[in-house]
């Protein structure tokens, strides 16, 4: 296990693991729990994120969940995805930012198809491959699929979601519930962000 990092829901350390001879590089998540929720509840409501996650990770474009369990304290094993999105300072050629596009709207269908709401689509969320390993064949792919409806209620709601692109129903439910179609709010202020280089809003 090496360069451990903290992420938005957990410590993610690099792990090797081999397979049949094979050896993989995996991210090794150890999620936060938070002091505030009830540990009971919160193991279940994650418990059942994490078993949607896994039920529809078999799709291109959403990260593998290969094993997940909550003792000795709550953990998954996933695709190792070390660039996002947001790492990404400039604009993507036009033909790349509709093509990564294309990739998480593939993969949100699928997700949506399966009764899944990812909630926390943005830039930090969309892994990509790295410069050097880029090619016109590699898929963008989610992470963190919903988890944002586990965390949102006892972390800093900008620690889920970067407030630029998020939907009005992520701070206010009188706009409605976080569902289907705050997914595909989210999807487009990220292609915003593909396509410009900077977020759909600014300030603070």
């Amino acid at each position: 296990m090496s360069g451990q990092r903290r992420g938005r829901y957990a410590d993610v350390a690099r792990v090797l693991t081999v397979d049949d001879g094979i050896e993989r590089a995996l991210a090794m998540r150890l999620f936060y729990r938070p002091s505030s929720a009830d540990s009971n509840s919160f193991l279940e409501s994650l418990g059942t994120a994490l078993g949607r996650w896994q039920g529809i990770s078999d799709h291109p474009g959403i990260a593998t969940v290969y094993d997940w369990n909550q003792t000795p304290q709550p953990w998954a094993a996933t695709d190792l995805l070390e660039t996002t999105v947001a790492d990404r300072v400039e604009a993507h050629a036009p033909s790349r930012a509709v093509s990564i596009a294309i990739d998480v709207a593939d993969a949100l269908a699928f997700a949506h198809n399966h009764g899944v709401v990812h909630g926390g689509l943005d830039p930090r969320n969309v892994g990509v491959p790295s410069l050097e390993d880029e090619t016109e064949n590699t898929t963008a792919t989610l992470i963190n699929v919903g988890l944002l409806e586990v965390y949102r209620y006892h972390v800093t709601p900008a620690s889920c979601l970067d407030p630029r692109y998020a939907a009005p129903e992520y701070y206010d439910r009188q706009f409605g519930q976080v569902d289907h179609a705050t997914d595909v709010y989210h999807l487009g202020a990220v292609l915003y962000r593909l396509l410009t280089g900077r977020p759909p809003f600014l300030g603070t």
